[in-house]
Formats: C-alpha cells, sequence, structure tokens
C-alpha cells in the first residue's frame, strides 16, 4: 500500500558539487484548476516516453479522483476523461482514482483501490484499475477472469490498485494488500479486455499486506522477466514468480535479519548495479537506530550468484523520522560508468519536509562493509509538504543525453520536474619543447620558451550541441625565478568548449610564454601547474539549456609538470668546471702574536658549464672565522668552519668573489707549525658526493720575546737591620718572579723553570722555601735540589696564557739563632736566580736560548754603641728627674698635716661645748639621781679621750 505522507518541502535546494539535477532550473506544475480544497495533485507521477507525457494523479479530487497529462514541452495539463459512477449511494467515500500511476511505452494504468462494485451477492470495495491509450480517456480492466465465481464478501473486498508496476515487455502488476491476506493480479498484455491471473496471499502463506509493493526484473536470469511481491507484516518478506505468475523457488534470496514495525518491503526498485541481471532494493522506512525512530533504511541485493540474490549492504537514513526508503526509483546510468543510479525519498525528513537522496551505483558497490556509510551523490529538497512521495523518470524528452527526475508534493498539490545535465569529460595534458636541443629566444635579460597548455574533450552523444566554459590558471613556482610571460601576471586564460557537429573529441591548445631571467637557479626545475574549473555553471541557472553541460567527475583538471631548463647537455645535471683561488692577505711565515685578525681572499672562476648551485665549505685550522660576506657566507657557530652559496649561477668564464674572509689568528699555539685552510668545492651543491678538495697551509714562527720575567724583592735590594730587628721582627726576605705571556696566543706543555738560591747558613727557610703557582692558583709541579752551597727547584707549568701568569715565590729570613755570626759581618748579600728553558715549548733553533731573571738583595748589619757624654747627660736628667719628684710628695705631704690640725682644734671646741651641756644637766639631776653621778663622769672621760685621738 502506498503511504500517504503529507510533508512539508524546500523550496530552496543544496547542490553539491557532484549535482546531477538542478532545482533551481526546475519546472513547477500545478493543478489546471486550483480551488481551496487540496487534491493531492501528484500523488502518483508517470511518464510515456513515446508520447511525452508526464501523467500526474489527484486520487482525492472531485471525491473520486483524477488524473492529468501533462506535455513535456510545455508542461500544461488535461484531466483524462473518466466514467466511473456511484453505483451505491450509500458508498460515499473517496475511490482515490489516482492512487497509483504506472506507464509504458506507449500507455498508462492508473488505479483507485477503494472503487466500489455492486456484484450479485452484494456490494464492496473491490478495487479497479483504468488503462488508458489515447492519454485522454480511461478503459477499466478486468478485475477476475469470465466465470470465475465469487461465492464470498470477503473474497469481494479486495482493494486492488495501493501498488502498481509495468514491466519492459508491457505486463502490468497490480496490488490488492488491504483485505484479507492480500492479493496481485498479472495482466500479461496492458489491453482492457485482458483477463488477470490472480495470486493470493493465503496461496503462498502469507497473513496480511501481500501485494504491499510490486515490481519486475530479471532476477534468475538476463532473459528471464520475473516479478518481486513483497508483505510488509511482521519481519516483511519478497517472494518471486515467473511469467506465468508461478512461484519461483529456484531463485535463493537471502533475506538478512529484520525487525518487527521496520516495514520491510514497503517499497520496492529493480536496477542493473552489479552485472546484466536485476538487483533488488527493498525499503524498509519504518527501521529505527539504537537512538533515533523512523530513519529508515533500504536494503541492497546484488545478482552475483547464479540463481540468488545476495544481501550486499544497507544504506542507512540520515535523520529521525525522515521514514527514508518510502518510495525508490531507477533514474538510469547519469554519470557514464554503466551502472544504474538510484533516487530515494525521505518524504519526513527536515521536520516533515522531505528530500531526496540520488545514489551512483558504483558507490553502492564499491564499499566492502555492508553497513558502512558512504556519500550521496546529490540531495534534493524543497518546502513543500509530502516532497518525494511520488517519483518518476522522464526518459530525456529534451535528448541531452540523461533522464528527468519528476518528484511529487502532493500537500501542495504541486509537481516539480528537474533538468538533467549532461557532461562532458576534460583531461589537461601539455606539450613541452626539449629545452637542452633548441635555441631559446633572448628576451629582455633573459631567455623566453613557449609551451602549450591543452585541453581534451570528449563529447557524449547527446546533446547534439553542447557547450561550456573553462577558466584555466598556470602557475610557475620553484627556486628558478622563471616567471609567466603570456598570459598576464595571474596566469589565468579562458577556454570555449563548443560542440556542433557529431564528433566526439576536440582538442584546444594555448600558447604559454615563460620567461627565464639570466640569473636564476636552473639546477632545479620550473614547477608548472595547470588548473582548470569551469565557470558559469549551469547548475547555478535558472534558466535551463539542455544544451549547457558540465564538467564530469572523473576529469582531470589538475596538472602539474617539472621543466629543466638548464643550457647544459645533460638534461638532468650540468658539469661545471670551477676552480679556487686563495690568498692571503698577511706575510708568510706568520709570526703568532703580531696581529689578532687577518684576511684571505677567495675567488672562483667557472672553466666548465653553467654553475647554477656553486657553493664552498670551509673547515679552518688553528684560527677562528670572524666575519665573512653576509649575504654568500654563513660561520658556523664554532667559528672553524664557513659555509658559502652562490647567490647565482656562475656561468662559463664567469668568476665568483667571494671578498675578504677574516681569521682570528690567536687561536694558535706553540705547538701547531700551520694555520690550514681546507676547503671543498661543489658545482652543484645538491650534490653533496661531487667535490673537490683544495687545502692550504701557512707556515707559523713565534718570537720568545712574548715571554717576559720579572724579578723583585719583597723589602726592596738594598736593606739595613739591626740585631734587635734580626731578634724580634724576623723580616722576610722574600725573592718574588712573575713569568707572563704578552700576547693572546697561548703556550702549550711548558715552560720548565729552574729557580736557584744561596744555601747561606746565616738564612732561615721554610720547610716548603718555593711556592710556583699560576695567577688562577693552580699550583706547578716542583722539584728541589738541595746542596751545601744552594738549592735549585725545578718546577714545569702545563701552559702559559695572557691573564693567567706565573708567580714564583721564594720564602727566606735571617737565622735569629745565629745573631752574634751575623754581627760579625758587615754585608749580607741574598741572590736568587730563575731560568726559562723553552725548549719544550719550541722546536725552532731559537729553542737553544735560555730566559733568565735574577735577584740580590744586600742587607747592611747595623752595629750599635753608645758615647760618655751621652751616659753622663741621661744620669744627671735621672737625679733631676727624682729630685722633682721628691719636693712634689713633701709639699703635699705637709698641706696635708696643716688641714688635718685645724680640724683637730675645731673638733676640740665641739667637744668642750658638749662636755659643758652633759655636766650641767648632771649637776641639776644630781639630788634626784646620785646613783647616775659615777656614770655620767665616765661618759665625759670618754669623750676626752677619743678628741685626743682624733687630734
Amino acid at each position: 500500500m502506498r503511504l500517504v505522507l503529507f510533508l512539508c518541502l524546500l523550496q530552496q535546494y543544496i547542490l553539491r558539487s557532484l549535482a546531477i539535477y538542478s532545482m533551481l532550473a526546475s519546472k513547477k506544475i500545478l493543478p489546471p484548476v486550483r480551488n481551496s480544497n487540496l487534491s493531492y495533485f501528484g500523488f502518483g507521477i508517470a511518464y510515456v516516453t513515446d508520447k511525452k507525457s508526464l501523467i500526474i494523479s489527484a486520487p482525492i479530487e472531485d471525491n473520486i479522483g483524477q488524473v492529468y497529462v501533462c506535455q513535456a514541452n510545455n508542461f500544461t495539463c488535461e484531466s483524462v476523461k473518466r466514467h466511473i459512477l456511484r453505483e451505491n449511494d450509500m458508498y460515499d467515500h473517496n475511490y482515490w482514482l489516482g492512487a497509483t500511476v504506472e506507464a509504458g511505452p506507449t500507455f498508462f494504468v492508473t488505479c483507485a483501490p477503494l472503487l466500489v462494485h455492486n456484484m450479485r451477492i452484494g456490494t464492496g470495495s473491490t478495487g479497479g484499475c483504468f488503462i488508458s491509450k489515447n492519454d485522454f480517456s480511461i478503459e477499466k480492466l478486468f478485475l477476475r477472469r469470465e466465470n470465475s465465481p465469487i461465492r464470498t464478501l470477503k473474497g469481494l473486498m479486495s482493494s486492488y490498485g495501493w501498488s502498481l508496476a509495468v514491466s519492459d515487455k508491457n505486463s502490468v502488476v497490480v496490488g490488492g494488500p488491504g483485505i484479507s491476506n492480500g492479493k496481485t493480479l498479472l495482466y500479461m498484455t496492458p489491453e482492457p479486455s485482458t483477463q488477470p491471473d490472480i495470486l493470493d496471499g493465503m496461496d503462498m502463506n502469507v497473513n496480511f499486506n501481500f501485494g504491499y509493493s510490486v515490481t519486475t526484473g530479471y532476477f534468475a536470469t538476463p532473459k528471464l522477466l520475473m516479478y518481486a511481491v513483497s508483505s510488509t507484516y511482521r519481519l516483511g518478506q519478497v517472494l518471486f514468480y515467473g511469467e506465468q505468475w508461478r512461484f519461483f523457488k529456484q531463485l535463493k534470496f537471502e533475506q538478512p535479519k529484520t525487525t518487527v514495525g521496520e516495514m520491510f518491503g514497503a517499497s520496492l526498485c529493480s536496477a542493473r548495479i552489479f552485472g546484466p541481471r536485476s538487483d533488488l532494493l527493498v525499503g524498509a522506512p519504518g527501521r529505527a537506530s539504537d537512538k533515533q525512530y523512523n530513519v529508515g533504511a533500504v536494503y541492497v541485493f546484488v545478482a552475483e550468484k547464479p540463481m540468488a540474490l545476495s544481501f550486499k549492504r544497507i544504506i542507512t537514513g540520515r535523520k529521525e523520522g525522515s521514514m527514508f526508503g518510502s518510495a525508490i526509483i531507477n533514474i538510469g546510468d547519469l554519470n557514464g560508468d554503466r551502472k544504474d543510479d538510484i533516487a530515494i525519498a525521505a518524504p519526513f525528513e527536515n521536520d516533515g519536509r522531505g528530500a531526496v537522496y540520488l545514489y551512483c551505483g558504483a558507490e553502492i558497490l564499491g564499499s566492502k562493509e555492508k553497513k558502512k556509510p558512504f556519500s550521496f551523490l546529490q540531495v534534493i529538497e524543497s518546502e513543500d509538504h509530502g516532497f518525494g512521495l511520488a517519483l518518476s523518470v522522464l526518459k530525456d524528452y529534451d535528448q541531452n543525453g540523461c533522464n528527468e527526475l519528476a518528484i511529487g508534493s502532493p500537500f501542495n498539490d504541486t509537481v516539480y520536474v528537474l533538468p538533467c545535465f549532461a557532461y562532458v569529460t576534460v583531461q589537461l595534458y601539455t606539450e613541452f619543447p626539449d629545452l637542452q636541443n633548441q635555441v631559446i629566444k633572448n628576451k629582455g635579460g633573459g631567455k623566453e620558451f613557449l609551451f602549450k597548455s591543452c585541453l581534451h574533450v570528449t563529447y557524449p552523444k547527446k546533446p547534439a550541441k553542447a557547450y561550456a566554459e573553462i577558466e584555466v590558471q598556470v602557475e610557475i613556482s620553484g627556486n628558478t625565478n622563471a616567471s609567466l610571460s603570456n598570459p598576464g601576471s595571474d596566469g589565468k586564460y579562458k577556454v570555449k568548449i563548443e560542440k556542433t557537429n557529431e564528433q566526439t573529441e576536440q582538442n584546444l591548445c594555448k600558447q604559454i610564454g615563460v620567461f627565464m631571467p639570466k640569473d636564476g637557479q636552473y639546477d632545479s626545475p620550473i614547477n608548472v601547474k595547470i588548473t582548470a574549473k569551469q565557470i558559469n555553471d549551469p547548475q547555478h541557472q535558472s534558466h535551463f539549456d539542455p544544451s549547457h553541460v558540465r564538467i564530469h567527475e572523473s576529469s582531470l583538471l589538475t596538472l602539474g609538470h617539472d621543466v629543466w631548463a638548464a643550457q647544459c647537455q645533460n638534461k638532468m645535471s650540468c658539469l661545471p668546471d670551477i676552480r679556487l683561488n686563495i690568498v692571503n692577505m698577511f706575510p708568510e711565515p706568520y709570526l703568532l702574536g703580531s696581529s689578532e685578525t687577518e684576511d684571505i681572499k677567495m675567488e672562483i672562476k667557472n672553466h666548465g658549464e653553467v654553475a647554477y648551485s656553486a657553493c664552498l665549505k670551509v673547515d679552518v685550522i688553528n684560527a677562528a672565522i670572524v666575519r665573512a660576506p653576509a649575504l654568500s657566507c654563513t660561520i658556523s657557530h664554532h667559528d672553524y668552519s664557513l659555509t658559502c652559496i652562490s647567490q647565482k649561477p656562475i656561468h662559463t668564464n664567469d668568476t665568483w668573489d667571494l671578498g675578504n674572509i677574516s681569521l682570528k689568528m690567536t687561536q694558535a699555539t706553540n705547538k701547531d707549525e700551520f694555520i690550514t685552510i681546507r676547503v671543498k668545492v661543489f658545482g652543484n651543491c645538491k650534490l653533496t658526493q661531487n667535490f673537490t678538495l683544495i687545502e692550504k697551509q701557512y707556515k707559523l714562527t713565534r718570537d720568545l720575546d712574548d715571554i717576559e720575567i720579572i724579578g723583585r724583592a719583597s723589602l726592596g735590594t738594598n736593606i739595613t737591620l739591626t740585631a734587635e730587628e734580626i731578634k724580634l721582627e724576623q723580616k722576610n726576605l722574600d725573592h718574588i718572579y712573575t713569568i707572563r705571556n704578552k700576547v693572546e696566543n697561548p703556550w702549550i706543555g711548558g715552560p720548565t723553570l729552574q729557580i736557584t738560591f744561596m744555601n747561606l747558613q746565616y738564612l732561615q727557610y721554610t720547610k716548603t722555601p718555593i711556592i710556583a703557582q699560576t695567577e688562577t692558583g693552580v699550583e706547578l709541579d716542583c722539584a728541589i735540589i738541595s746542596t751545601d752551597s744552594k738549592i735549585t727547584t725545578n718546577c714545569t707549568a702545563d701552559k702559559l696564557v695572557k691573564g693567567d701568569q706565573i708567580n714564583v715565590i721564594i720564602h727566606m729570613n735571617v737565622d735569629p739563632s745565629k745573631i752574634d755570626d751575623v754581627m760579625s759581618l758587615e754585608n749580607l748579600i741574598v741572590e736568587s736566580k730563575i731560568e726559562v728553558f723553552p725548549g719544550s715549548l719550541w722546536s725552532e733553533p731559537s729553542s737553544k736560548t735560555i730566559l733568565s731573571q735574577s735577584v740580590v738583595t744586600t742587607v747592611t748589619i747595623e752595629k750599635t754603641t753608645v758615647a760618655l757624654w751621652i751616659i753622663v747627660v741621661a744620669s744627671l736628667l735621672g737625679l733631676l728627674l727624682l729630685s722633682i719628684i721628691y719636693c712634689i710628695v713633701v709639699k703635699r705631704t705637709n698641706l696635708l698635716r696643716r688641714k688635718n690640725k685645724e680640724k683637730t682644734k675645731v673638733l676640740r671646741k665641739s667637744i668642750r661645748r658638749q662636755t659643758m651641756r652633759r655636766s650641767m644637766m648632771a649637776q641639776s639631776a644630781y639630788g634626784r639621781l646620785p646613783e647616775d653621778e659615777p656614770r655620767a663622769l665616765s661618759v665625759v672621760q670618754e669623750d676626752l679621750q677619743l678628741c685626743e685621738t682624733q687630734s
């Protein structure tokens, strides 16, 4: 049964890069007379090829239904004459004439599944189909064979016409799934007088919906026409019948596992995808995914095994509720791969607006995984409702080589006819000259060559006339500095493709100019990239022209080519002969320390073919590189190597002057005999294995005057000491030597030092009399040899560098215990000597020279004597001093006595007064206290004694 789905559809469309149909240029067909009531115009669509008539049904118009014939040249529509009368007024429901419409080359068939018919045993909805051979009238077909009695009312009510198919042999299959188990009719010839063969689902053990969908095809063999009939009940199933309307059990149908409710078998479509036999596509619009309902799916079965249809894959819907697979149609081979392409409707998609998907037959077979998603060729959308509920193919009515597509949107009473684009195939190719074996013309400081950029166009048989516009862009890249001289700077030009006769191929070429500057780096190829694209694409135009073609997706529209433009005999490489000349700007042999930097000059001359990428790698031994030409040379991070690359080609007999390269000359030591310049000369930097090695050495020499010895005494060379200074102060008589390098170039492996000083009995030495160390604190390895007369110390240094001098200190002082012997001397001579032996440093004759320095300290001993007059004066001064001290003491004592005597007198007077007061107090109390008198007398006596004592 056809699903009555009334959905909103989009007028705006999405055309992908592989679009085949143009919604923008589509023709919109409406009913000839429109009223406020919908007629579901577009619910059924068919195309009569020979008459170029589009048949469109409106199944609820006038409560019976109507069918229209629309001419393909202008799409004007007229209704067909129908002679359908209501045989029983009690049944006033809609007959649904036009619920299904199918066509052969010269006729069409339409059905009214709810048609009411009066029979002897009663009245019921028998349904019925009608055939038209003159486009504007229809005649009813027989529903059963003559003399086949209908014994029950159940047998009368069959509702034929919910599904319909016409084979390529013009046989007609009608399905009536709505009543009881379901039935199907087969008309072997499309004539009103033809009596059908009837199949009852009950006979095939089908419980319900037998005949829900029908189709025809060559499923078993390429020559045996068969009929496929489906039922959507429970898990769904598809049964196959032969031409005699008998079950064809020899054909094995590998039905996969399905689920209840997915409506497997709701739509059927046969197509040749795999091979010469017909393959089968089965729609299941109710299939759900794990999380979405009614997504829909289409099962693909291919005839890859003899007498079998094998399950190949599932094409699943994209959106929830889309009911993908409600309608399926074979639209023929649109892209020239000799496989039929398929259109599948999803009438619930986009919130009920609907969509139609186009799939390439090769893509359907291409994926190895049965359930793997794959891309569609095009999706077509609209803003009307029910878009995609009806699909029909118009067999190339405009003669442009591909079929047009009609899509019904019945809820808006609208049908869209989408034109199809014809395709041409374009292959880019180029023709380049042999630049090594021909003379290239000179042009303004360089040369120019021409090549051809071509399009090879392959035309289809149809349309008879074809045209398209192509924009070609040529791009030049690489390191050669080459550029386009023709066409313009953007490298674009246009090509018009035009087919005006029965030609099948055409070559369209254009000369392209390339300018090569003289100094271009042609050791690498010139990279040429050519791209082509279609402009004024017909899919973006609202006016459709059948001769306006598109470029096929299999076209070669991008091309790359590498051009070897070097002027050399060998096409892939040149053979330069470059020779290096090195000139030193300093005297030879070079005296180390005479300067900090010196220059060398390098120059290259080419005696062979052009050197496009000449370069040098310079290594310097015993010197550092501090400056080089900035544009062409790069100094390595450790300063001992240099890489120079020519900034332009070196032509035959041309010179590459690198300029001056500065060397830091302070790196060499006394152990180095030469400064070595080692150069690898590459004619082509990219060929790292091919080079010429050039080495040049510069003799080095050294002057021993670089070593300076300084000697000094800590207290000076002439000093005077007394016996007391020798005994008490023990003044040091240290000798100090300093050996230093005056230049930046270091001395390595020495020097060897010999320090000699006198072993005098009057001198006292420390346990380690000599300390020898560098300024940075590194002690020298020394050995001491002592004799009765002298002490000799031999020391060896590892190196002598500027800023890290060697200090030698000889510690000594006069021995206090030998003071008597020393005092007998007038002078004490202390002498030391240091010798530097450069033999370990230098291998030249001058190495026999000994550098020496000595220090002499003369100590004068001062003897102490005192004159008699000094002693007398000193004695007198002492007596005078004692007298003065005595006088001061006596005078101070007498002064203290006088002061104490006066105090005593005052004290006596005070005591007398106190005594007299006490005596008077005693007498007045005598009569009363006679016993206290002796005690009072004793007190007076004590006071007198105290006074005497203090005085």
